[in-house]
């Protein structure tokens, strides 16, 4: 049982590699994003400034909870239907028939 796992992982090893990379590269911006958007949902106002500054530290906090909302989107659309590897498989035994010409 051992060898036929082995030998399984030698004929995949990509697949394997693959799978490993999509999770570490495609988690990455996803833990990044909601860590950022979560640090802009409640934000600390620095007490002395004045409306205007506040405004605009306000406004600017909002525009970076969009921006990360879309990156989070992207990120998981990325890591989850694009990064996983898929086995090849092989064609179905009619597909493989060539039609006669008559």
């Amino acid at each position: 049982m051992v060898r036929l796992s082995f030998s399984t992982f030698r004929e995949r090893r990509e697949l394997f590699v693959g799978a490993i990379l999509s999770v570490a590269v495609g988690g990455a911006p996803v833990r990044a994003s909601l860590l950022v958007l979560v640090a802009t949902g409640e934000p600390r106002i620095p007490p002395g400034l004045s409306r205007q500054d506040e405004d605009e530290l306000r406004e600017g906090l909002v525009g970076a909870a969009t921006v990360m909302g879309v990156t989070v989107f992207l990120a998981i659309f990325l890591a989850v239907f694009i990064s996983v590897p898929r086995s090849p498989t092989p064609l179905p035994s009619a597909a493989r028939i060539s039609p006669s010409c008559d």
